[in-house]
């Protein structure tokens, strides 16, 4: 495991921290930054169902850090929600109708990322685009709200394996603030991490790193974030679970997508 507080490089961070919520709960966040000017960003749709470590060792070169990226539907094997590498669409099962177009994106072009509704991106996106959501913060504000559903996750839940807006688990998250991305993974699901609601991430994610912009990802027993350390290898930061005080098989979950962090 690295060590908190870890400096990468000159351009990145990794960290664990130990939060005390609302109600006493405790849980563990782990974070990774980096400087977007040295930074590639990219969406990688791993054909198979792969182990985050797998995909960063296979990739080789300057690869940093990944973690998982967006849903999956089990039976079909394939992404779930609209999938983009390199202008071209990939192979993916829809949201529902009519969810496609208001739940969130992640648009990677170039050297800019832009995180927002899908109907507000390209039709057809240049670079790399991966649909999950709900948004959390836009423009600096906090925009999750379960109770108003706009996104449809929880009329929509018949898609996952619940609805993941109702109560607190494992979290990832991705978010920028105009100079720094920073990938954010909750532990839950143990009796001594009682994990995070969407509200409560989203508000960490804008008022302890403030980032202007933040998408919620595939979590639960998904939720990954992998770091090369100091000797080169590449480790899980965070504590997966496949359910309560159930640690997932092999450290992590197979996953059908994921977000690369290269050194420019």
């Amino acid at each position: 495991m690295l060590a908190h507080d870890a400096v990468l490089d000159s351009s990145s961070l990794v960290y664990s921290e130990r939060l005390a919520l609302a109600d006493d709960g405790k849980t563990t966040v782990h974070v990774f930054s980096r400087a977007l000017r040295d930074t590639v960003i990219s969406v990688a749709n791993l054909g198979t169902a792969q182990r985050i470590t797998d995909v960063c060792q296979g990739l080789g070169g300057p690869v940093v850090a990944a973690m998982s990226g967006g849903f999956f539907a089990r039976e079909a094997r394939k992404p779930l929600g609209d999938l983009w590498i390199g202008g071209e669409r990939q192979p993916h099962v829809p949201f529902d109708i009519p969810w496609p177009e208001v739940r969130g994106s992640l648009h990677i072009t170039g050297d800019r990322i832009t995180i927002d509704q899908r109907r507000r991106l390209p039709a057809r996106p240049q670079g790399d685009l991966l649909q999950a959501g709900p948004l959390l913060v836009m423009r600096g504000e906090l925009v999750v709200d379960s109770d108003k559903d706009v996104e449809g996750f929880r009329a929509g839940s018949r898609q996952f394996d619940s609805d993941i807006t109702a109560g607190r688990y494992p979290r990832a998250a991705i978010g920028h603030d105009g100079a720094y991305v920073y990938s954010v993974v909750v532990d839950g699901r143990s009796d001594s991490e009682v994990g995070m609601t969407l509200h409560e991430l989203g508000t960490y994610m804008r008022d302890r790193l403030g980032v202007v912009e933040a998408l919620n990802l595939d979590g639960g027993g998904s939720a990954t974030l992998v770091a090369k350390d100091p000797a080169g290898a590449f480790r899980v930061l965070n504590t997966p679970m496949d359910g309560h005080m159930q640690p997932t098989p092999g450290g992590s979950r197979e996953v059908y997508s994921a977000i690369v962090f290269r050194s420019r």
